[in-house]
């Protein structure tokens, strides 16, 4: 076995939000797992794997009320993000649109109202 050091910050996030029942052993496979040749990328996609699973089996054991609250939160930051990137994507064609618009005016020689 080599003395690879494994990312750091995987494993430290592995502790702060992986499952309080099985950090140490996952840990301690992955490590050993590391250590034989696995990549970087490996290790860090069997972290997030462990932590998303965490966090579902979290929520799925919370009261209705509460797991209501969480996911209508969560609908909620993702509408938020979605609409902004609609808006951006909105102004971009609008724009996009406009100038198009003047740039075939201007070539035919037609009489707009809005030039």
């Amino acid at each position: 076995m080599s003395d690879r050091v494994p990312p750091k910050f995987a494993f430290w996030l592995l502790e702060q939000w992986g499952s309080p029942y099985h950090n140490e052993s996952l840990a301690g496979d992955l490590l050993e797992q590391y250590q034989e040749g696995r990549s970087r990328a490996w290790c860090w996609g069997q972290v997030t794997a462990a932590i998303v699973i965490a966090r579902a089996r979290f929520i799925r054991r919370l009261p209705w009320d509460e797991a209501g609250r969480v996911l209508s939160r969560l609908l909620a930051e993702a509408a938020a993000v979605l609409a902004l990137a609609v808006i951006a994507l909105g102004a971009g064609t609008l724009t996009w649109a406009a100038t198009t618009h003047r740039d075939a005016c201007q070539a035919t020689a037609c009489v707009c109202p809005n030039n």
